[in-house]
């Protein structure tokens, strides 16, 4: 019985060239009038005809008597087969939060700090992760949540590579720590606001340890779960939570003006309606990079885009320009004339109100003091052991509505702490690292190594144990 395809289904490159084989064969045949491989042994002509090997015809054999065994019709017991990698599971970070990432950051520079620096490589860090917070991912997978924190491997000489944060994120962030700073030796009022989700399965997760995190109770993951909220609001240090800027609603349920997951718009009239409103005069207002944070207030053309939008562009700025002009052109007047710094919808709607946006520095929330308000709200709800379906719905919003009434300005007090201790920590210790860096680069280079390595070699052991030669030589001089 033949098996049939869907109507219209592509045919990819491997099945084409595949067929085009048979083709061939049958042509051959056809032309020698007698068949070229023995009719006894259908497998054999089977890999002949496919240009497969045997053992992969073999292989096919199983898995389709494996799907003959289900009560199927013969057309659908193909569809079963699929190609080995659909079968693959993909991981993501979800296992992974901001706690953990904290962790990784200071590991990697208690690596540089030691009085003899060594080099972070993923085993060593893979290692330190399971142990301290039970890290599920392999090597692979710490590889790139390290690429996503914002670190990459740096070239040293022609033959290894160290592990060191990107150069743009930590000009950001020293900019951060000393603009904070100074907002704070002026007074000014500093809310820090974010959005999170809460939902009725939250379970325990990891501790806060500090000072000044006794009262934040722990972290908690959040599960699936069809009673889950989404919770906008903002907090100082000294006044706890901001009177009139609460938004709590249900996630993926249309409610007011207000539904579906946090989005641009949906920020912007939070901004406009709620936060605005209830802040003191000349604030100064912290936030992430979210991406509908960011929404630029004006978009630039990119050398994509299309020739008529790029003209348009340069008209409205009064930018002459030949109109046989080719793209490339356009777009490098573009370049030349474009705002060096990107504006933002938020930050026009903030200052005209009088107010300051300071941005984050990227993968730093563990610097925005609301993530422990955060913390102890969820920490609240899951004390009070909502169970349920939808019966539980209004249950959840009352116990929310608790939870942010339990946080005091004595807590957010006590959330500044550590967050300036960190602050003080990456002032001190990033020039310290930058020095240390900068050392290890040097001393690798002064090693010598007549073995051949691979692109991860800076990665294992021999690193560190020539640094440590390195050093003895130096200690016996």
């Amino acid at each position: 019985m033949s098996l049939k395809r869907k109507r219209g289904q592509v045919i990819h490159s491997e099945a084409r060239t595949m067929i085009a084989n048979i083709i061939n064969m049958c042509e051959e045949e056809k032309r020698l009038k007698a068949p070229l491989a023995d009719f006894d042994n259908p497998l054999k002509r089977a890999a002949s005809y496919c240009n497969a090997s045997l053992r992969t015809i073999n292989r096919v054999k199983k898995e389709y008597n494996a799907a003959a065994e289900q009560n199927l019709p013969l057309p659908a017991k193909c569809t079963k087969l699929s190609s080995p990698g659909k079968k693959r599971n993909k991981e993501s970070f979800s296992k992974c939060d901001e706690f953990d990432q904290q962790v990784i950051r200071r590991t990697i520079s208690n690596f540089y700090l030691e009085d003899k620096p060594r080099v972070p490589s993923t085993s060593k860090l893979l290692s330190v992760m399971k142990e301290d917070t039970g890290f599920p991912y392999c090597r692979e997978k710490l590889r790139q949540l390290l690429h996503n924190m914002g670190y990459s491997w740096k070239k040293c000489g022609t033959r290894r590579k160290i592990l060191v944060e990107r150069a743009e994120n930590i000009a950001w962030r020293r900019r951060y720590i000393a603009q904070i700073r100074k907002y704070r030796s002026e007074n000014k009022k500093i809310y820090y606001i974010d959005e999170t989700r809460i939902d009725n399965d939250s379970t325990y997760k990891k501790s806060c340890q500090g000072e000044g995190l006794a009262d934040a109770g722990v972290i908690v993951e959040n599960n699936s779960s069809k009673n889950r909220l989404i919770l906008v609001h903002a907090c100082s240090a000294e006044d706890g939570l901001l009177e009139g800027a609460k938004l709590l609603y249900r996630e993926n349920v249309k409610t007011g003006d207000y539904h579906g997951q946090m989005n641009a718009d949906m920020f912007f009239k939070w901004i406009t309606t709620k936060l605005i409103p209830s802040l003191p005069s000349n604030s100064v207002v912290v936030m992430d990079n979210a991406a509908y944070h960011n929404a630029l207030l004006e978009k630039v053309p990119n050398k994509y885009s299309l020739k008529a939008v790029m003209k348009e562009w340069l008209r409205s700025r009064d930018i002459p320009f030949d109109e046989n002009m080719l793209r490339h052109e356009l777009y490098a007047l573009i370049e030349q004339n474009k705002p060096k710094e990107k504006k933002y919808v938020i930050d026009e709607i903030m200052r005209k109100a009088g107010h300051i946006v300071l941005r984050l520095p990227p993968y730093m929330c563990e610097l925005n003091i609301i993530e422990m308000v955060w913390c102890r709200i969820k920490t609240k709800v899951r004390e009070m052991n909502i169970t349920g379906g939808d019966s539980c719905q209004q249950k959840l919003f009352d116990a929310v509505e608790n939870a942010i009434l339990s946080v005091t300005p004595r807590h957010t007090k006590n959330f500044l702490d550590p967050v300036i201790e960190l602050e003080n920590d990456y002032w001190e210790n990033d020039p310290k690292i930058e020095d240390k860096i900068d050392e290890v680069i040097v001393n690798l280079a002064q090693c010598s190594s007549d073995e051949d390595e691979d692109d991860d070699s800076c990665e294992e052991s021999e690193c560190d144990d020539e640094l440590d030669n390195f050093h003895d030589k130096k200690l016996m001089q």
